[in-house]
């Protein structure tokens, strides 16, 4: 039997003991008791730890046995040596400890060692730190004890008898602990903790590195297991409802006081999801109009335009006049259907109701449409004005205006792979407030094709197109009667547009997208007053005319007109989550697509609900500032 104590390694629990005194007597004595305890054999030797509370113990760690992990392991494939057991004779029963273990611990458990007794306490006695360690029961000897050259095997051993009480295992968040009580883990493999990542990995995760110098690499290949699950929480995400706001401006050519038109929007939202298969999204659009002031003395000659009932060359301008309110539409959309009922700005001088249907048929290959939208080309169209001659300190004046476009049609879509071609026609009416109704028909045909992907930047689409139009009537003049937008007898429309869309890396997506070609176009001649006969009459015999202008449709009338032009269109996106649930982007268009030029821009943030997870380039965050928001995120 040994009286070698397992290895130290728990120093907390630290226990000094009581080693020899310095009295003769006492010496004797304890060294009587040692020799009787190591010849007494036959005894089986049981029991068990209790150490002391840890807060209850002031050890030092002076003299106490630390062994690595490294050194225990190389003690262990070693080979065995014989322990004895006692000291030899003449060496003090007090051993120095030298740094090193005293004995090297077999490959196998060996059997624990009874618990150390102490026959008197000393307080001027040297001290060793040892641990005390639950003992097991060992078959008993049946001849005389001798100096071993091996341990047994720990499977040739007793199963061990656990003890009456045992205290609770350690606990430590980052070690693996043993699946049993026992106050310490077995000596066998080690818990089967993962390793470390590297830093490589961790840079892979977005986590700051563990430390040292880290070079730039490549991501890691995500495995098939980690694939699918970002899939899945991109598409748990695309079902996300969200909020937001899209301050926009836009600008329209023309006459200051007449057809040009600066117009402010802050459109606020707000999107949810209903069972992953209706997008509930209401709108609120504060918009503010402006005209600009007109200039009366910038008119000569006989071809002077018409405000109402009021000269542009009048002696006495008229007042600026601005319109400002708050819209606001409701939109149901599926996978398939999308519904829209809304309203223009209520402080509007004429105020309509707004609506839209689209209907996809045979997976997305054949699409019906209805809109009834306002004709947003001047104030007059959008918001209507009051005619600044029936204007005075009593009468606020009448009102005019307020043009909205009710129309349907169908469009055709095929192709596949980022090629294909549409065709699209539609037709409808137009009508406001005193002004003369009218009707259009307009269609629509292009092919597209993708002429170059590049994996980590982006895809190049060019095409072809064509757009043609005609109106009943042309109400492009803003006097009493007409409409003020553009409505042109013919228009044609050829252009080679060009797409570019891409993403860097996975949190910035762009699109930017040109058409340029050449349009041509025939203004019809119209009354100034085409729903006041009278008014017409009174007018051509106040300007003098004659049969041959009437004839010719120059004294009284808006006259017959031809352009042909260039023609440009150019749109920019872009987009940037920032965060989980934060995008932002930004967008910018201009055009001259009719008979003016049109330049808008604008931002918009949104708060997406559930968290966004990029996955092979989606979502992109280019969120639609108009017309209907899509079941998923974008």
């Amino acid at each position: 039997m040994t009286d070698v104590l397992p290895t130290a390694r728990y120093v907390p629990n630290a226990r000094a003991v009581q080693t020899v005194s310095s009295h003769p007597d006492i010496a004797a004595a304890q060294a009587a008791e040692i020799r009787r305890h190591q010849s007494d054999t036959g005894t089986a030797r049981t029991g068990q730890s209790n150490p002391p509370p840890e807060d209850s113990i002031a050890a030092t760690e002076e003299n106490a046995q630390y062994t690595s992990p490294q050194l225990l392991a190389q003690n262990q494939s070693g080979p065995l040596v014989a322990q004895p057991l006692r000291p030899s004779t003449g060496q003090p029963l007090y051993i120095p400890d030298t740094g090193a273990q005293q004995y090297p611990q077999p490959r196998v458990a060996p059997a624990p060692a009874p618990a150390a007794r102490s026959t008197g306490p000393s307080s001027n006695a040297p001290r060793r730190a040892v641990v005390r360690s639950t003992p097991a029961r060992v078959p008993a000897r049946t001849s005389a004890p001798a100096p071993r050259a091996a341990v047994k095997t720990l499977s040739s051993l007793p199963e061990p008898i656990p003890p009456a009480a045992t205290l609770p295992a350690m606990s430590s968040p980052g070690a693996g602990q043993p699946l049993g009580g026992q106050p310490y883990p077995l000596i066998g493999p080690p818990y089967p903790l993962p390793p470390l990542p590297t830093d490589a990995e961790v840079m892979a995760r977005n986590v700051p590195p563990l430390g040292g110098f880290y070079e730039a690499q490549a991501p890691l290949p995500m495995t098939p297991r980690q694939q699918a699950e970002s899939e899945l929480e991109s598409l748990e995400g695309s079902y996300s409802g969200w909020w937001g706001v899209t301050p926009i401006g836009r600008y329209r050519s023309g006459t200051p006081g007449l057809d040009q038109l600066t117009d402010v929007e802050a459109t606020g939202e707000v999107s949810t999801v209903l069972g992953r298969s209706v997008r509930l999204t209401a709108v609120a659009r504060p918009v503010f109009l402006n005209s600009g002031v007109l200039n009366t003395s910038s008119f000569t000659g006989s071809n002077v335009p018409y405000l109402g009932t009021m000269p542009a060359n009048s002696a006495n301008p008229p007042a600026q006049q601005f319109s400002s309110g708050v819209g606001g539409e409701l939109q149901l959309t599926t996978g398939n259907l999308g519904l829209a009922a809304g309203y223009t700005p209520s402080n509007f001088l004429i105020q309509n109701i707004t609506g839209h249907v689209s209907w996809r048929l045979f997976g997305g290959h054949f699409t019906l449409f209805a809109d009834r939208d306002p004709v947003k080309d001047t104030q007059l169209s959008y918001a209507g004005l009051r005619d600044p001659a029936t204007i005075t300190p009593l009468y606020i004046g009448k009102g005019w205006g307020g043009v909205v476009s009710s129309t349907g049609g169908a469009r055709i879509d095929l192709g596949s792979g980022g090629s294909g071609f549409y065709f699209s026609a539609d037709g409808g009416i137009l009508h406001g407030y005193h002004v003369l109704n009218n009707s259009k028909v307009e269609g629509a045909m292009g092919a597209y094709l993708r002429v170059k992907n590049w994996p980590s930047a982006g895809s190049l689409t060019v095409g072809g197109a064509l757009f043609g139009m005609h109106y009943h009537y042309d109400e492009v003049g803003l006097s009493w009667g007409q409409g003020g937008y553009f409505s042109p007898d013919s228009y044609f429309l050829a252009a080679v547009p060009v797409t570019f869309n891409g993403a860097y890396k996975s949190n910035f997506h762009y699109l930017l997208s040109g058409a340029f070609g050449v349009q041509t176009f025939q203004q019809d001649w119209q009354y100034f007053y085409p729903l006041d006969a009278g008014l017409q009459a009174n007018l051509q015999g106040t300007l003098g005319c004659t049969l041959a202008q009437l004839a010719a449709h120059t004294c009284g009338e808006s006259p017959v007109g031809v352009d042909t032009k260039l023609n440009y269109a150019i749109n920019s996106e872009v987009s940037y989550r920032f965060g989980e649930h934060w995008y932002l982007g930004g967008f910018v268009s201009a055009n001259n697509t009719d008979n003016y030029n049109a330049v808008s821009g604008g931002f918009f943030f949104r708060y997406a609900l559930r968290r966004q997870h990029s996955s092979e380039g989606y979502p992109t965050g280019l969120f639609p500032v108009d017309g209907f928001r899509p079941l998923r995120v974008p």
